[in-house]
């Protein structure tokens, strides 16, 4: 009986070993998803141009598919 609670003992130091160890793996790794210095917001409010580059293919394939005319 003596050696059943001695390897009752080393399994619950394991167990708790091992929930320690994976609790430092993931805290590590949720630290590592977040950028240690994040970048400021911007605070103007005046308008910047925004660009977007799409193929004239593709803008002619949804033309077609919505029903409407290539031209406007």
């Amino acid at each position: 009986m003596r050696v059943q609670a001695v390897s009752e003992a080393i399994n619950s130091d394991r167990r708790r070993l091992l929930r320690s160890a994976t609790m430092g793996i993931a805290a590590a790794a949720a630290a590592g998803l977040f950028p240690a210095h994040p970048a400021p917001a911007d605070t103007g409010n005046e308008i910047r141009p925004f660009r977007i580059n799409v193929p004239e293919e593709a803008l002619l394939d949804l033309r077609r598919r919505g029903g409407r005319s290539e031209k406007p």
